[in-house]
């Protein structure tokens, strides 16, 4: 998965990412255009990027290549994850696979309880709190006359 800079021309740094993938030995090369979506914070002073899904595999020694080529690449990549997915052979590494399985939630019973009103606690005010401090104070410094 890379996150590419929105201000960069997406279609040079995606060939540019695919080429380099190819010529590190990667097979089934395949890039899946993911969409423009807001970051969850700033990164590199952008608030939103281009997300492509590049799914390949190469063997364990490309991937090294791979980094080195995403590293080069740092005014216009923003972030970039590579992951081993389980399905596969088990000759190379398949980067970052999508599933398309549908995954069954689990049925979940929310019951929703209503309190008394005597449960309920009412705050002290701040105003209420300090006169009543004061007037503990108060109370034991009276001089007798």
């Amino acid at each position: 998965m890379v996150i590419v800079n929105p201000n960069a021309e997406l279609e040079t740094v995606r060939s540019r990412i695919e080429k380099s993938i190819k010529s590190a030995d990667a097979s089934q090369v395949k890039v899946t255009k993911m969409g423009r979506k807001l970051l969850a914070y700033a990164i590199a002073k952008q608030t939103e990027g281009e997300y492509l899904l590049f799914n390949f595999e190469a063997p364990q020694t490309a991937v090294a290549a791979v980094y080195q080529q995403l590293k080069l690449e740092q005014e216009e990549i923003l972030r970039y994850l590579i992951i081993k997915s389980k399905t596969g052979n088990g000759t190379g590494v398949i980067i970052e696979s999508q599933k398309t399985e549908s995954i069954v939630a689990p049925v979940v019973t929310v019951k929703t309880v209503k309190r008394k009103k005597t449960d309920k606690i009412k705050p002290e005010t701040k105003l209420k709190k300090v006169k009543r401090i004061l007037k503990k104070a108060t109370k034991g410094k009276k001089s007798k006359k």
